[in-house]
């Protein structure tokens, strides 16, 4: 499973507490830019997965903003 390092564990931090608490999934933008990133310039279906776990959202509202916008990659560059 796709999991964040303690060095991006330390930024995701950073990103989610820029936002009200209870309103995490603003995050969302910078989180999904986060975990391209960090696991290979792409996003599989399990790091979106991983990205809903750690905001407390659904999956469906990851993939839903992960496909809506160009500048996520859902396949390996």
């Amino acid at each position: 499973m796709a999991q964040f390092s303690q060095e991006q564990l330390t930024e995701f931090n950073r990103l989610v507490s820029h936002y009200p608490e209870g309103k995490q999934k603003s995050a969302l933008l910078p989180v999904l830019h986060l975990a391209q990133n960090s696991f290979g310039g792409w996003l599989s279906a399990e790091t979106m997965d991983y990205v809903a776990d750690l905001l407390q959202i659904k999956p469906i509202e990851v993939y839903e903003v992960a496909t809506f916008y160009s500048m996520y990659n859902l396949k390996p560059v």
